[in-house]
């Protein structure tokens, strides 16, 4: 089964757009997560022990 160019078009611009997105997206995405996830768990990544940050951004 043979694709067609443009098909082949769609898959190459879907994937670029993809790996863009994961590219500058995961970071931010890991750093959300572990500062608004779940409250229940305690997390070792949390503003208030990132040692040199602003107190007036420090959780209590």
């Amino acid at each position: 089964m043979s694709l067609s160019p443009q098909t082949k078009q769609k898959i190459s611009v879907v994937l670029n757009v993809s790996k863009t997105v994961f590219h500058w997206g995961f970071i931010p995405a890991v750093l959300y997560l572990a500062y608004f996830g779940n409250k229940k768990f305690d997390s070792n990544l949390t503003m208030k022990k990132i040692e040199g940050f602003p107190a007036r951004l420090q959780t209590p």
